[in-house]
């Protein structure tokens, strides 16, 4: 997305982003990666309750990559690299998002497993994307 911030300089709406993401820490996976005068690169996750996957559903760490572009009066940002993370019986399960539930290999019910994740997912993501907007927007 693409937000105006109308009378705000590029240095303050770094230091908006920069605060946003110290705000926002939720573990030891949520860092800034790159930071240049113009564009702020870091990693976070947050929490969902996988509902409707499984008996009862499991807890799954949604990690994600954001980029957030700055300039006089306006940033843009974009996530990608949408990682989900859950104990397994074995081990840790770390999936790209587009691949989950790949132990489906039957694509119909695969897709019909992740129709029901992947709102949980956006959910999370509208959360991300408001803290976001609300700590830019703020004097």
């Amino acid at each position: 997305g693409e937000e105006k911030v109308p009378g705000v300089g590029a240095e303050k709406l770094h230091k908006k982003a920069r605060d946003w993401f110290a705000a926002t820490d939720k573990g030891s996976t949520d860092s800034i990666v790159s930071d240049t005068p113009d564009e702020i690169r870091g990693t976070g996750k947050y929490n969902i309750r996988a509902k409707g996957v499984g008996v009862v559903g499991y807890d799954m760490d949604v990690l994600y990559t954001i980029t957030i572009r700055i300039r006089d009066g306006a940033y843009n940002y974009i996530f990608t690299d949408f990682i989900g993370q859950t104990q397994g019986k074995f081990g840790l399960i770390e999936d790209p998002m587009e691949n989950w539930n790949s132990e489906f290999k039957e694509e119909e019910k695969r897709a019909k497993k992740n129709a029901k994740v992947y709102p949980q997912v956006n959910e999370g993501m509208k959360e991300i994307t408001e803290s976001l907007k609300k700590a830019m927007a703020t004097n």
